[in-house]
């Protein structure tokens, strides 16, 4: 998911778009996507291992066994699925940009008006998250067959802890 999300990056940079949302890092906004180039592979990697170290953690508080391998196993999958959803739709974005079929700016203010966009730019983010929730709780749920409530607040710790990880660098 990494090299995909790379790739669009690369669009993004290439027009030297400014993300929507002001950087939490100190990287220029102009610069954002250039640089963000160079740490998107590694932040997906590091989010699945850290990911998979906290539900294996949180586990072991729940008083399961299980290993590191197996956690790792399940949500490799269960993380990379709805990641599509965002990756699709971030694409199709940039690739209108750099056809100059849409502008960053007219692209601001179709979001800014409200109606289909704006419902479009908070569901398909929205949709992912809840669809990354469904699969974690599932994958942990076969990894460690726990109680339901174990999984969900298992689930629930993971889920949160990777979309902060994710919402401080990618824009």
């Amino acid at each position: 998911m990494g090299i995909f999300y790379t790739i669009t990056t690369i669009g993004y940079a290439v027009i030297r778009a400014s993300p929507l949302m002001p950087p939490v890092i100190g990287i220029p906004a102009q610069e954002y996507y250039f640089w963000e180039t160079f740490f998107l592979v590694p932040l997906f990697v590091f989010g699945w291992l850290s990911a998979s170290a906290l539900a294996l953690l949180i586990n072991i508080l729940f008083k399961r066994s299980g290993t590191y391998k197996a956690h790792l196993a399940v949500l490799g999958f269960a993380l990379n699925i709805p990641w599509y959803i965002t990756w699709l739709a971030d694409t199709v974005i940039a690739i209108l940009y750099l056809f100059h079929i849409l502008t960053p700016q007219k692209w601001s203010e179709m979001i800014a008006r409200g109606g289909t966009w704006q419902a479009f730019t908070y569901s398909y983010p929205l949709v992912s998250l809840l669809w990354l929730f469904f699969l974690v709780a599932v994958a942990l749920k076969i990894v460690e067959n726990p109680r339901w409530w174990q999984v969900i607040i298992n689930s629930v710790v993971t889920v949160i802890f990777l979309q902060v990880l994710m919402t401080i660098f990618i824009r």
